[in-house]
């Protein structure tokens, strides 16, 4: 069964909160721009979910 990539993005929390600390503590202590910094936590968020995917189908198969 194919998992939409809300579900899989659910199971990534740690992903999810950990590029949202490192977007806030680049943006606010390090003052580098916010448009880069959560281009760049998006795309690693986006990374990790669709890295994530095949195994969630494949565990989830069985």
């Amino acid at each position: 069964m194919i998992k939409t990539v809300f579900e899989v993005a659910k199971r990534q929390r740690v992903a999810w909160s950990c590029a949202l600390l490192v977007g806030l503590f680049l943006t606010v202590y390090g003052h580098a721009p916010a448009l880069p910094v959560a281009a760049g936590c998006i795309l690693a968020i986006g990374f990790a979910v669709l890295r994530a995917w095949p195994r969630a189908d494949a565990r989830d198969s069985k």
